[in-house]
């Protein structure tokens, strides 16, 4: 594995404050995510450009800038972290980073320098900026919304009036206002010769330019009219501009900066003509004291739109590059999606391969007191609607399934619940989910290498062959379905049948023959003995003598009742002596490799084909199994290994509780017998 070095607790610089997070630094870059999933930031050695760094109070913070003008700023490292960074990185990249001192003085006055995307104020004297410049501040000019000037000696700045902002950030930066006299030796030297422009002009000119407002702000480039908005719920009209989504409704306004969006979601719902859009901000946008990470926005299924965007071709080629077009046509959200993920450049995430077992993309759950639908998508599982809830598995410590234990009849259990376990010691739980959805979310779950926290126990279920699915054709749970395995022809559900007791007595079923007449002859007992003039005991006297003469004159030979099977001489078929009683506490033997192979495999084969049956399918997984190859098949052999060693050792410890049970019998029953003895001595 190639060497890296990972820091914690490393926050990513912004506007509107920091993000805590976790930086890795490797042979090919940097690597930063947001602590409890979100935003990310990945920069590759090829487009780095350059790197400093500068010391603070207890410690340094890092910038890395691109080659296309973004500079990023990572803070929370300690003093000792230095000398350990820079020669990994100037080992790895061959990159040197060099330390830019911080001017701590409080001077307000000094050089205003521009390069790329970045406005660096420095201390007097400093016309040109290089990565040892001293620093008193930076502003990305990526934030800004517009530059003015407003008068011969001055330069506004306005920054990006979003409502997205961090839970802790009260206040956010909202304009600069800079006085550029004209003996400015920066801004002078790049006005032609004659030139009227004052150097504060100049000074606009340039970071309009490097700014690429593309536009203002507030010009609407498409809109979208009366859509529904379920998370906050409102009636709105959403306006697409250049560098901001707003969302205007008839007493709420929102402004999204495109920066604020992390991934698009479209996500169709089951059993309505909808599909959900799933805006996911970092930072989240504000009303009032409540944060909404997600805003969803739903489109109906049938609504076709056609749209033309308000841009000039040549906006469409310099600043997009291909990314969007001019027109788009189709159902609605689709169209939403292509100009937003055009305008913003962020990815878009749509359902993947998991299906349910009604076939559609989602399960239909709830979560606290409200009932919503869960999708698996590939990287992550996202819940709408209240509340909406983004979980990433590689943010997942474990899954657990709840109220799904072995001993649980799934005749009677309609719904199990799951409780999700993140890596940050949070949780959710979401509840009611159908019985028939179970096969395909396990199978999926163990597919994405989430830890499942009580696995052995749902693998005896599943070992059981339980069948979850409702199907119409057969009721009875799968356990009582022979499984034969096509290697050996050992079918597995005859160690399953032992948990059935055959009663010792009659099944409640009808009386035969004999037990007819004994009951007959039990009521001529009773009815003679309770006669007042004795006619009944002559007539039993002549009966009972009749049958002991035949019973003498024939060969003895059993009887079979009318219920009996008979054998082709008319001797009644012996009855199969019951099983011994199981002892429930007994461990479960191991599965065969290709027992899990068919739990896994046997959801597939239903669905891509409804009309089989149990045998059918048996039929089919057998086929299946003897395809594979030693490889393929090595990894349910495991499984079967894994589990025999698990049922030696509880074989072992089940023998072991025996022996101390009938020990302790044993002694019980000699005490018994020692105080009988001394009683009968008294």
């Amino acid at each position: 594995m190639a060497e890296q070095h990972q820091f914690g607790s490393i926050f990513l610089a912004g506007k509107t404050g920091t993000s805590q997070g976790a930086l890795k630094i490797h042979a090919d870059g940097f690597l930063w995510r947001k602590t409890g999933g979100g935003k990310s930031v990945e920069l590759t050695n090829a487009d780095i450009k350059d790197i400093t760094y500068t010391k603070v109070s207890g410690g340094f913070f890092l910038s890395v800038s691109e080659e296309g003008g973004s500079t990023y700023k990572f803070t929370g490292f300690r003093d000792q972290d230095l000398s350990t960074i820079r020669s990994f990185i100037e080992k790895s990249s061959s990159k040197e980073v060099v330390e830019r001192p911080l001017v701590v003085h409080g001077q307000n006055w000094g050089e205003a320098l521009i390069q790329n995307s970045m406005l660096s104020f420095a201390p007097p004297g400093h016309h040109t900026r290089t990565n040892t410049t001293p620093n008193v501040f930076d502003v990305a000019l990526t934030d800004v919304s517009a530059v003015s000037a407003p008068g011969k000696n001055k330069v506004l700045i306005e920054f990006h009036m979003d409502d997205t902002g961090s839970a802790a950030e009260k206040d956010t930066l909202v304009d600069i206002s800079f006085y550029v006299p004209n003996t400015s030796q920066v801004y002078e030297a790049i006005k032609d010769v004659g030139e009227e422009r004052t150097a504060a002009q100049v000074m606009s000119d340039q970071l309009k330019e490097h700014a690429d407002l593309g536009g203002s702000t507030d010009e609407s480039i498409a809109t979208f009219t009366d859509v529904t908005c379920l998370v906050p719920r409102l009636k709105l009209d959403v306006y697409l501009g250049y560098s901001i989504l707003k969302l205007q409704a008839a007493s709420n306004e929102f402004k999204i900066k495109y920066s604020s969006i992390v991934r698009l979601y479209m996500l169709p719902k089951p059993n309505m003509p909808q599909t959900v859009v799933v805006l996911s901000l970092d930072p989240p946008i504000r009303q009032g004291k409540t944060f909404y990470n997600h805003v969803l926005l739903q489109f109906p299924e049938d609504e076709e739109l056609e749209i033309q965007l308000d841009v000039e071709e040549e906006v469409l080629k310099t600043k997009y590059e291909g990314k969007l077009h001019t027109s788009y046509e189709g159902r609605s959200a689709d169209v939403f999606c292509k100009v937003l993920k055009g305008l913003s450049g962020t990815k878009l995430s749509k359902p993947g391969a998991y299906v349910s077992a009604t076939a559609k993309k989602a399960i239909r759950c709830s979560m606290k007191a409200d009932d919503g639908y869960l999708f698996p998508l590939e990287r992550c599982f996202f819940y709408i609607s209240k509340p909406p809830t983004l979980l990433p598995y590689d943010e997942i410590a474990e899954v657990e399934f709840e109220r799904q234990g072995a001993s649980l009849s799934l005749t009677s259990a309609k719904t199990f619940d799951i409780r999700v376990v993140m890596k940050n010691d949070g949780e959710h739980q979401f509840r009611n989910i159908q019985r028939a959805e179970y096969p395909n979310f396990f199978a999926f779950i163990q597919s994405k290498g989430l830890r499942i926290n009580n696995l052995a126990e749902q693998q005896e279920i599943a070992g059981q062959g339980l069948d979850l699915s409702e199907d119409d054709d057969d009721d009875r749970p799968a356990r009582s379905r022979p499984e034969i395995d096509p290697t050996t022809g050992e079918v597995y559900n005859e160690s399953e049948d032992e948990d059935f007791v055959a009663e010792e007595e009659s099944d409640g079923g009808e009386p035969t023959d004999s037990s007819s007449d004994s009951e007959a002859s039990d009521a001529s007992q009773d009815k003679g003995s309770g006669g007042s003039d004795g006619e009944g005991e002559p007539k039993k006297k002549r009966k009972k003598e009749k049958e002991e003469k035949e019973k003498k004159e024939k060969p003895k030979k059993a009887t079979p009742t009318k219920k009996q099977k008979v054998n082709e001489d008319g001797t009644p078929v012996k009855a199969k002596k019951p099983k011994k009683k199981k002892d429930p506490n007994a461990p479960k033997k191991a599965l065969s490799g290709f027992m899990y192979f068919s739990q896994v495999n046997r959801p597939k084969v239903k669905e891509e084909d409804p009309s089989l049956g149990i045998g059918g399918v048996a039929k089919v997984l057998g086929e299946r199994w003897k395809a594979l190859t030693t490889e393929e098949k090595q990894i349910y052999e495991d499984m079967h290994s894994k589990d025999k060693e698990r049922y030696e050792k509880e074989k072992k410890e089940y023998a072991a509780t025996l022996a101390e049970k009938a020990d302790a019998d044993k002694a019980a029953a000699g005490e018994a017998a020692a105080d009988d003895a001394d009683d009968e001595t008294d």
